[in-house]
């Protein structure tokens, strides 16, 4: 978690009031199996052998820069980029700069050969 993030995302009324509204809401075994998911990704990070875009929000209050470089060193494809959106956080698609970041990635999955986009 990024502790400047969540100060800063607490000072804004409406992320708290988002945040307050799923407390509670979210069904504890979600939580479980997602917990059990993060911990289960980090033993098929090093078989990645496809292109990879890592997309990280600067301003993510729950998932920390640096794990956008923990990624880049621990997935072996040859074939990856970091894309670090630098003014959004943990909802990229949702952000000011949603468009370009889409744009972005459109533009990997054509540069990248699989995914058959012209």
């Amino acid at each position: 978690m990024n502790l400047l993030e969540i100060a800063r995302t607490l000072g804004s009324p409406v992320m708290v009031r988002n945040y307050l509204s799923k407390f509670g809401t979210t069904p504890a075994k979600a939580t479980k199996e997602f917990l059990r998911l993060v911990r289960e990704s980090f033993n098929i990070y090093p078989q990645i052998k496809i292109p990879t875009l890592i997309v990280q929000g600067r301003r993510d209050h729950l998932v920390r820069a640096k794990s956008a470089a923990y990624l880049q060193r621990t997935i072996p494809s040859g074939s990856k980029r970091v894309l670090m959106v630098e003014r959004s956080g943990h909802m990229l698609c949702h952000g000011e700069h949603s468009g370009q970041m889409m744009n972005e990635v459109l533009q990997f999955m054509r540069t990248s050969g699989r995914a058959g986009l012209n």
